[in-house]
C-alpha cells in the first residue's frame, strides 16, 4: 500500500502517517473561519486522528515492550582478559558486523545513541504532562472554551530537541543501506575504541531499560481517552480554535516522540547485536 492510498482509510496507516494527518489537519484548522459550516467537522477530525495517532503509538511500543538491551558481559569478559594479543595491524582489514547502515565509526554512533537515550529519559514525563494537561481541561468548567489553560510550548520545544538528535543520525547512518560488514579499521581506529564504545552502549542500555514501557503504554492509552472525552466536550459545549489547535499540535508532538523512541530501541538493538558478535569475533582470534 502506497502512502497515498494509505490516506483513504484513517484507522488503517501507518503511525508516521497518521501523524502527517493530524499535522495537517492543525494547519488547516487555523485557516478556517469560524463561521464555516465545516469548523465543528475540522475539530472532530483534529480529536479522531489525535486518538489515532496516540492509538498507533501504543502499538509501536508493544513491539518494544519485552526488549531489555544488554551487552553480552561474557564476551567482553573474554575480550578484555585476552588483552588483544592481536595487534591493531592484523585486524584492520577484517570484516566485522555493524548496525545496518552505519558510515561512521563506532565511537561516533555509540556515543549518539548515548545521546538519543539522554533526550528519550522525559518519554514518560512528556506523556504524563499531556495526560495531566488535557485533563485539566476537562475538569475545568468551560475548560474546553478558555484558550489560555493549555500551552504546547513544552511539547514544541521537546520535539525540537529530538529531531536535531534525527538529524545527526540521519547524517552517520544511511537509512537506504543494508550492508552490516565493515573492515575493523574503517570503525575503529584503535583496539581501544572497541571497549569503549561497548562501554558507552552499556551506559546507554540503561538509560532505554529504564523506561517502564508497559507504564508508557498505560499513560499512553489513558491520554488517548482522554482526547476521545475532549472530542465530545467540543461537541456538546463549544470550544476554543485556538484551545483545541494547541492540544492538536502536542498530540501531534506526543506521537512523533513515541515513534522516534522506539525506533531508537530497534536502532540500540541492532547496535548492541552487532558489538556483541564484534566482541566475541575478536575475542575468539586471540
Amino acid at each position: 500500500m502506497s502512502k497515498f492510498d494509505a490516506l483513504k482509510n484513517q484507522w488503517n496507516v501507518p503511525l508516521e502517517v497518521s501523524i502527517e494527518q493530524l499535522n495537517l489537519s492543525v494547519a488547516e484548522l487555523k485557516d478556517i473561519q469560524l463561521s464555516n459550516e465545516g469548523l465543528i467537522q475540522a475539530i472532530t477530525g483534529i480529536f479522531s486522528k489525535g486518538f489515532n495517532a496516540l492509538r498507533l503509538g501504543v502499538n509501536k511500543l508493544t513491539e518494544t515492550e519485552q526488549k531489555q538491551l544488554l551487552v553480552d558481559e561474557e564476551a567482553v569478559r573474554k575480550l578484555t582478559s585476552k588483552g588483544f594479543s592481536n595487534n591493531y595491524a592484523y585486524l584492520i582489514d577484517r570484516q566485522v558486523s555493524v548496525p545496518a547502515g552505519m558510515n561512521t565509526t563506532y565511537i561516533v554512533y555509540t556515543s549518539h545513541g548515548l545521546k538519543m537515550s539522554e533526550t528519550f529519559k522525559n518519554t514518560m514525563g512528556l506523556v504524563e504532562q499531556l495526560r495531566s494537561d488535557i485533563g485539566r481541561i476537562i475538569s475545568t468548567q468551560d475548560g474546553i472554551k478558555d484558550s489560555t489553560i493549555f500551552s504546547d510550548a513544552a511539547y514544541v520545544k521537546a520535539l525540537k530537541e529530538l529531531k536535531k538528535d534525527l538529524d545527526t543520525l540521519n547524517k552517520i547512518r544511511k537509512g537506504n543501506e543494508f550492508n552490516a560488514m565493515r573492515p575493523y579499521g574503517d570503525v575503529f581506529k584503535n583496539n581501544g575504541e572497541l571497549i569503549e564504545s561497548i562501554n558507552i552502549t552499556r551506559k546507554a542500555n540503561g538509560n532505554f531499560n529504564l523506561i517502564d514501557r508497559r507504564k508508557l503504554m498505560v499513560s499512553v492509552e489513558t491520554t488517548m481517552n482522554y482526547v476521545k472525552e475532549l472530542s465530545e466536550l467540543a461537541k456538546q459545549d463549544g470550544f476554543s480554535k485556538q484551545l483545541v489547535t494547541k492540544v492538536g499540535n502536542a498530540v501531534a508532538c506526543v506521537a512523533e516522540f513515541i515513534e522516534a523512541f522506539s525506533a531508537s530501541v530497534f536502532n540500540q538493538e541492532m547496535t548492541v547485536r552487532a558489538l556483541n558478535e564484534v566482541s566475541w569475533e575478536i575475542s575468539g582470534l586471540a
